[in-house]
C-alpha cells in the first residue's frame, strides 16, 4: 500500500520536492537523530511526521517545496531534547522547532 503525506502520494512529494531542492549545510559533528542525511525524503517525511498544531505549516511548506527553489540550511540552536532546523524556501527562511525524544518531530513552525 502506497503512503500518503496529506493526501499527496509520499514518493510523488518526494520527486517534487527533490527537483527544488538546491543543496544544503552538512549534518555536522552533532546530527540531529534521525536527520543523518537531510534530503528531500528525509525533509519530507520530517514534515510529514509533524505533531498536530504543526501539520496546517508542514503542508503548506511541501506545497511550497513542491513548487519553489528550497535547501535545508542547517541546525541551529539545540540540545539532546528539542532542536531548531532552518528551512529557505523561495527565499524565505521558515524555523522548524523540533523535539527529539523518543525521534525528530516538528512540534513548531516559525517564519
Amino acid at each position: 500500500m502506497d503512503m500518503h503525506i496529506y493526501g499527496t502520494p509520499r514518493e510523488a512529494l518526494i520527486a517534487a520536492c527533490g527537483r527544488n531542492q538546491r543543496g544544503q549545510q552538512p549534518p555536522g559533528p552533532q546530527a540531529l537523530r534521525g536527520l543523518r542525511q537531510p534530503d528531500a525524503a528525509a525533509v519530507v517525511d520530517l514534515l510529514g511526521d509533524a505533531a498536530v498544531a504543526a501539520r496546517p505549516a508542514a503542508r503548506a511548506l511541501l506545497l511550497r517545496m513542491q513548487a519553489q527553489p528550497w535547501r535545508l540550511s542547517g541546525p541551529g540552536a539545540g540540545d539532546a531534547a528539542q532542536a531548531t532546523l532552518a528551512l529557505q524556501v523561495g527565499g524565505r527562511c521558515w524555523q522548524l522547532h523540533c523535539r527529539q525524544a523518543p525521534r525528530l518531530q516538528v512540534r513548531e513552525i516559525s517564519g
